[in-house]
């Protein structure tokens, strides 16, 4: 009866095998991921053997700059000590103590010192003939129109008294001619534009009560300018000239025949003081 049973098939026989073109592209995957890890590991490798000879050679390099700069501390102090000890081996000169220079039978201390005191005195005069001279021209200075008709009264000097705004035109005061370009109040000084005779300039930063002298070709002498106040936009001053021309002071100084007492026939006639017209 079991003669007659057909048999069985076997696993092996039921199962069908893989085709080629399902397992090779598997088996090609593999092997380029194997071949891939193998290459970067011998990369890596490589960079580590390098990272450590350069680590390895800046050690040296830092312990031989280390050894290097040792070596220079140590001169540097053998040095130092030579120096000291050759210091220390020279005896030291004897220093005799300071004598106060004596001056017998001389009281004034001797010539150097009557020549010391000779210069203190020439500088002591210059110094009070400067104070004199401030002191005079502080004295010739009007501060206020009081003081002006005060001097104007002494009949040496004429006297022009003026109160200017900013303006595009020049006024004549005396042999000057004058026009405002700045005014500070807060400052107290001036820049006053100029005109004397042909020549034109401008004098910056004229400070209250200080004497401006400019020569006037009119009359031969200089004429003085004094800023006297500063306002809102304004300056008030005066100038002064002298009263008479040069010329006619010369001729007062110029003695003439009938003062010498001596004849001059055809002699011309003493001219007359005549004051500078304005």
């Amino acid at each position: 009866m079991s003669a007659d049973l057909p048999a069985s098939p076997s696993p092996l026989a039921t199962r069908k095998a893989i085709p080629p073109r399902v397992w090779g592209p598997v088996v090609l995957g593999i092997l380029a991921t194997v071949l891939a890890t193998f290459v970067y590991a011998v990369h890596e490798h490589g960079l580590v053997k390098r990272l450590t000879a350069d680590k390895n050679d800046l050690a040296a390099s830092l312990d031989a700059t280390h050894n290097l700069v040792a070596a220079l501390n140590n001169r540097v102090n053998e040095l130092s000590a030579k120096q000291v000890r050759g210091r220390s081996s020279y005896p030291r000169p004897a220093v005799d103590p300071v004598q106060p220079a004596s001056f017998e039978g001389n009281p004034s201390g001797g010539p150097h010192w009557q020549e010391i005191q000779a210069q203190l005195a020439a500088q002591q005069k210059q110094i009070d003939a400067m104070n004199n001279t401030r002191a005079m021209m502080q004295a010739s200075i009007a501060h206020t129109h009081d003081e002006l008709e005060a001097l104007e009264k002494r009949g040496q000097r004429k006297y022009y008294e003026f109160d200017l705004g900013k303006s595009s035109l020049f006024r004549w005061q005396g042999p000057i001619a004058l026009r405002v370009q700045s005014a500070d109040e807060k400052h107290q000084y001036v820049d006053l534009e100029m005109i004397v005779g042909n020549d034109t300039f401008t004098k910056r930063h004229i400070p209250l009560f200080e004497p401006v002298f400019v020569y006037s070709a009119r009359s031969r002498q200089s004429a003085e300018l004094v800023i006297n106040g500063i306002g809102a936009g304004r300056v008030h001053g005066y100038v002064a000239e002298a009263k008479y021309r040069s010329s006619g002071l010369e001729a007062m100084a110029t003695p003439t025949h009938a003062q010498t007492g001596t004849a001059a026939p055809n002699a011309a006639p003493r001219p007359q003081l005549q004051p500078a017209k304005d």
